[in-house]
């Protein structure tokens, strides 16, 4: 660590994991802030500029990767390094993580070793170079070194998909002397190699690179992704270290988030070097604030027109949806009556096989039926009328109760319901929020026990906050965000026989009713569904 005490700002809701990580990072000499949500992290970075972020993916309302985007946004923090720390480990998630502007990512089970070991080599990469000379914007060049010719061909083959110019060399001495002769931003190399292997290479550009203005970014690949080698190439001077038998799109994501990173460096050593030359940058600055007020305007007015036009095309497609929709359901009842016509008229000649073609027929007539059903019933919690009255929860919620027993012909399910008020919202609309939720939870419900839910409501200052919750069979965390989109099933859950917009409806009449709908669970365990109801709805 350098003489100058290094500042870190922790972005965790968790408060028990904020502070067990502020004593780790305090013990090594460094200033530690804390913001318990993301907005939080955001207000603190108005006043204050840290020199590494630490942010938790999962945080209440906004998350993590939004939470990056925002942060890369404004000018003051783009340069500054962000460490994401999540419990996703799967390779969508990692490159999620990379593309929403994370320079690295850890699991939150990492040790404290490699914890440390990858927030040295950021904070070590966050320097200002003063000197670095003006530089127009350039396609990013590579260079990959590998000893397998196949394996070289296949990455040169991904990386030039993905628009970047790529350079190559077998071996380390080829690599060097390429890099002798070509300008390149990020170098690929393989961890083992004869004669001159990925390490020593490293430690060749580190020597370099300390020569140079704009350093050259390198990425360790390895056949063997063990903490071991993962220290020593940091240690050498490699700024990322990845397996090779990562996914192509893992690997692509750690590439970008390096060139990021160097687009970063240069572009603020560019604006320094400016800053020092210009004699008339406070006229340069002058010149630019008008011209970007005037622009701003343009774009108000602009944006204005286009909000006006998009506000009548969603109108337009809603309606299309809605009367294609309803149309749709007459020739779909046609094609049941005249399946089950022919079945009956004709069950002699038609045979077996002909039978079971009707049957098929049939039964996917009847779910695309369904489907449409829903379409409707959706395209109406998005754009019905919301008229208001005055309404006791408990009665409806009870009501909607015994509506799925019956649906369902369950008996030993039970049902407690704590807190009863009276209510000025949608009735139609909290019906089907309710029995949504509610069927769901028969639906899912453990095959171990009698089904239990609990619902719980509570008044507060603004809303009212309500808990649905039960003890079925539950759900993964990465399928949190993903139920509530739209005709998306869980795979493991697809023989159900549901259309996977359940969810979906409910958190469409909870966005118009100006609340919030979000979810804890763990497999086994059951469901907590817990939202939010405005008490007094205000025009959009």
């Amino acid at each position: 660590m350098s003489e100058q005490v290094r500042h870190i700002l922790i972005v965790e809701d968790s408060e028990t994991q904020a502070l067990k990580l502020m004593m780790f990072l305090e013990e090594q000499g460094w200033e530690v802030s804390w913001a318990a949500t993301a907005t939080e992290g955001l207000q603190f970075l108005s006043q204050e500029i840290p020199d590494l972020i630490v942010v938790d993916f999962f945080l209440p309302g906004m998350q993590g990767d939004a939470f990056c985007r925002q942060v890369r946004l404004m000018a003051a923090t783009r340069a500054i390094p962000i460490l994401m720390l999540t419990a996703a480990e799967s390779d969508d998630a990692q490159v999620q993580l990379l593309d929403s502007g994370a320079d690295d990512f850890l699991p939150k089970s990492v040790g404290k070793d490699v914890l440390l070991l990858r927030l040295q080599t950021l904070l070590k990469k966050k320097q200002s170079y003063l000197n670095q000379p003006h530089s127009s914007f350039h396609q990013a060049k590579i260079l990959a070194i590998d000893d397998s010719a196949t394996y070289l061909a296949f990455l040169t083959s991904e990386l030039e998909q993905d628009g970047y110019q790529v350079l190559t060399a077998t071996n380390g001495a080829e690599g060097l002397a390429v890099l002798e002769q070509h300008q390149v931003d990020c170098v690929l190399v393989d961890l083992i190699m004869p004669e001159m292997d990925g390490i020593a290479v490293c430690q060749e550009l580190s020597q370099r690179n300390n020569q140079e203005l704009s350093p050259i970014l390198v990425l360790m690949l390895t056949a063997r992704d063990q903490p071991d080698e993962l220290a020593r190439a940091l240690e050498a001077g490699a700024d990322d270290f990845v397996g090779k038998s990562s996914d192509m799109t893992v690997i692509k994501g750690r590439v970008r988030a390096l060139l990021r990173r160097k687009l970063s460096q240069d572009e603020n050593q560019r604006l320094l070097q400016e800053m020092i030359q210009s004699r008339e940058m406070e006229a340069q600055h002058a010149r630019k604030a008008q011209e970007a007020a005037e622009a701003k305007a343009s774009m108000a007015l602009e944006l204005q027109v286009a909000l006006k036009q998009l506000e009548s095309s969603k109108t337009e497609l809603e309606k299309i949806a809605m009367v294609t929709a309803h149309d749709l359901q007459e020739p779909l009842r046609l094609i049941l009556n005249y399946s089950e016509l022919l079945g009956r008229r004709f069950e002699q000649q038609l045979g077996e096989k002909g039978q079971r073609y009707l049957d098929f027929m049939a039964t996917n007539s009847q779910r695309m039926q369904q489907q449409v059903q829903s379409l409707l019933s959706y395209l109406s919690a998005s754009t019905g009328e919301l008229p208001i009255k005055s309404l006791e929860l408990a009665p409806l919620i009870e009501a909607s109760w015994a509506s799925c027993l019956s649906q369902h012909d369950l008996s030993d399910a039970e049902l407690s319901l704590q807190g009863s008020f009276c209510v000025q919202s949608s009735p139609e609309h909290l019906k089907l929020l309710f029995g949504h939720l509610l069927d769901n939870a028969i639906r899912y419900r453990s095959p171990e026990r009698p089904l239990q839910v609990q619902i719980v409501i509570q008044e507060l200052e603004s809303t009212w906050q309500i808990g649905v919750q039960d003890n079925g069979i539950g759900i993964a965390q990465p399928y949190f965000n993903r139920i509530f989109e739209i005709f998306q099933q869980i795979d493991k859950y697809r023989d159900l026989d549901t259309i996977g917009i359940g969810l979906a409806i409910c958190r469409k009449i909870v966005e118009r009713l100006q609340g919030e709908i979000e979810l804890s669970s763990e497999p086994g365990q059951g469901t907590h569904f817990y939202f939010s109801l405005a008490k007094r709805l205000f025009p959009y």
